[in-house]
Formats: C-alpha cells, structure tokens, sequence
C-alpha cells in the first residue's frame, strides 16, 4: 500500500525512513521533505495509519536530510531531526505522544545528511548509536540516563567525510556495520571493545547487473536480517545488495522501477529499507510514495524475487527491549531445519514460560514474551535445537 499523501500531501523525500518495531509488529515511518507527516504500516493488513504528527519543537524544524529513526522493538521510536538541527526526539507508542529529549552534540557540526542510527541492547542498558554525517563523529545515547556520550570517531578513510547516503547496522550480536557513501569503503565497529577495525572491508562493488558503474550514495540505506546486510545503493539505481561476514557482496533482484505511482523511477533521497522477521520493506523516495516488500529467503525453487537464496550463517538469539514492561521481541534464526523450544526460567530454575516449541525451517524468525503472569525479576530464556543450545538474561521491570 501506497504511504499516504495526506495530511501534507506531499511524498517520500530527504530525511524519509522506515523502522520495524517487532514488538507490535508495526512499521513506523517519517516522509521527510520537510513535512510532519508520521505514520504506522500495519505488516498483517497492509494498511497505514496516520500518527501524531512530529512537533517543530525548539529547533523549529521539520524533518530534512539527516532526519533518521530507530525502534526500540518495544514502546519506544527515537528519531534525529536533521534538517542541520542537533534535535532527538522520542516517540512513545503507548501514548501516542512526542518527547524532545537531549539533542545531539554539537560537535563540529549538527546533523545533515549522511547521518544514521542503530539501537543496541548493551548488558541491561538500551543504546542509540548515531553516525553523524558529514565529519566522521560517533556518539551514543543511554536511554535510561538521557544522555549522550562521545565514542572514537568512526574512520574518516580516504575522503574524511560520511556523505549522504552511509549507513549504519547492527547484526545483532557483537558488531555495527557503517558503509561510506560515495566509497568502496566499509568499517566494523566492535561493541565488545568499544574500537572500531583499522582496516576497511571492501564495499558494495560499483558495477552492477544494470550495466552502470555507480558508487553507494543518496538514498542509499541498509539493515541487517539475521546472517547479511541487505542494502539499497540509492544514488538513483535500484540496486539490492546482500553482504554475508566473510563471504562478501551478492547482488539481488533490483526493486522494479515502475510502481505503485506509474512512473520509473530509481531509489533516491527518501530511500529506506528496514527488515521484519522474515523480510524486508523498503521506501524508493525519489518523490514517490511507494513502500516495497522484498523476501529475501525464499523457499528452494521458488520463482521471484532473490531466488539464489544467501544462507543463514547461523544459530543466533536475541531479545529486546531488555529490561522490558510491557513485553519484548525474541528474535532467532537456524541455519537447518531443526526442532526449537523457546523457554523462559526463572532463577530457582523453575519453567516459568513456554513461548514455542516445534519444527522450524531455516530461516529467522520473530516470537513475542508477555510479561503477563510473571513477577518482576531476572529470568533465563534457553533456546534449545537439535544441534545447539543457547541462552540470554531476560529481566522484566
């Protein structure tokens, strides 16, 4: 379904984005181009909703190049303004209401295009990560604190600049991905350590299967689904690329050029991509309003879309928010078919919940724990398969 143009009637521009919420399965989204216009795309029904719109605030600005936005896979969605402003904002999803909280440091500059952000479970504490673009600056905010604290720049490279297009992912485990627009660079950074590598990995190869040499740049986006990063070159191509740690770049089948608006056209400023459980949905910007579904492990011989599958790599357990009140997304993938439980223990070492237990294929998938029925404390949820067992701290606040 087509993002609506109302209330601004204007479509996707720069400071547009995606982000999935695995916690009430919804897809929450800024138009950019200057516009207040915020929504929610229901992934079951295939509807959108429009949603409180986002304030002017003290910066009195509205979103532009730089505006990006990141769920908590909880109640919460954090957004930067942009629009060469340092506003952060906080969106609660209970109560349908904006927050503006610290802005970003200033630095050596506010926040432009370029910019992108990744929210991190570290211990038991939530973390935005936010590249700035334009310098190399790299910060984080606690979100249990509300404030920012400097990291080790991201590596300036060749050029000293993140331009728009970069982007930034978290796999999930360990490490954050930042691939330099208008570059063959990409860096990881390791959370563990808290350093970035010294080295560059090679990036997303300039030529591709529509016969042009072009470079990773406006409208260029990424996200991670469990195993690869799945990134849009932007830069007006529609190019899909997948990166799998160790095993390089794969070129996809390329979003189609005519759409929902009856026009070619190639991804540009506004270009999104943001990935569910099993796949991944993407903004082509360019001045339209078109939202597309791409399914990136489909079954072994299935026509469509990406048929020459890129494989989980594999076991892997994550779950979030956590801490958590009104629940969390569990999400986890299996590289075989294997038989699953989910289960949920509390300190005594007692069952205290069952969330599944069957066959799975491979792939990655999403469950959701309740808290309901269960006291505050810390709990121990184990994953268990046929070939491996693996098990993260759940606390409920």
């Amino acid at each position: 379904a087509e993002l609506p143009e109302l209330p601004s009637g204007k479509k996707e521009g720069a400071g547009g984005w995606l982000a999935y919420n695995a916690g009430d399965l919804k897809i929450y989204a800024a138009k950019g181009d200057g516009t207040p216009d915020f929504y929610a795309y229901d992934t079951r029904t295939n509807a959108w909703a429009p949603l409180t719109p986002i304030p002017a605030g003290a910066e009195q600005a509205l979103p532009q190049d730089g505006c990006r936005g990141v769920t908590d896979d909880g109640d919460m969605v954090y957004m930067t303004k942009g629009a060469n402003t340092l506003g952060f904002w906080g969106y609660t999803i209970s109560t349908a209401s904006w927050t503006q909280l610290a802005d970003v440091p200033e630095g050596k500059h506010k926040v432009k295009g370029g910019t992108d952000l990744a929210y991190v479970t570290v211990g038991d504490v939530g973390y935005v990560y936010l590249l700035k673009g334009q310098g190399c600056e790299f910060y984080r905010y606690n979100t249990q604190t509300g404030e920012w604290s400097s990291l080790a720049d991201a590596p300036c490279g060749k050029n000293g600049l993140w331009l728009a297009g970069s982007w930034l992912v978290y796999d999930g485990d360990h490490s954050l991905y930042a691939h330099k627009a208008l570059s063959q660079e990409m860096y990881r950074f390791d959370l563990l350590s808290g350093a970035w590598d010294p080295d560059a990995i090679d990036g997303m190869p300039q030529a591709g299967s529509d016969g042009g040499k072009v470079q990773l740049g406006p409208g260029g986006c990424a996200a991670w689904l469990v195993g690869a990063v799945f990134a849009l070159k932007g830069n007006n191509t529609n190019q899909l690329w997948a990166y799998v740690p160790g095993n390089g770049w794969h070129e996809l089948d390329a979003m189609p050029e005519t759409g929902t608006s009856g026009q070619k056209k190639r991804v540009h400023l506004g270009g999104d991509i943001t990935a569910t459980e099993n796949m991944l949905y993407a903004f082509k910007g360019s001045k339209t309003n078109e939202l597309w579904r791409c399914v990136p492990y489909p079954e072994p011989g299935d026509g469509g879309a990406m048929a020459g599958r890129t494989p989980i790599a594999r076991f892997a357990l994550s779950v979030a928010p956590n801490p958590m009140r009104h629940g969390a997304a569990i999400r986890y993938a299996v590289p075989a078919p294997t038989n699953v439980s989910l289960k949920l223990y509390d300190i005594t070492g007692s069952l205290a919940k069952t969330v599944r237990s069957g066959w799975v294929k491979p792939g990655s998938y999403t469950a959701k724990l309740s808290p309901k029925g269960l006291a505050r404390g810390v709990y121990i949820l184990k994953m268990r398969s046929d070939a491996c067992d693996l098990t993260r701290k759940v606390v409920i606040e």
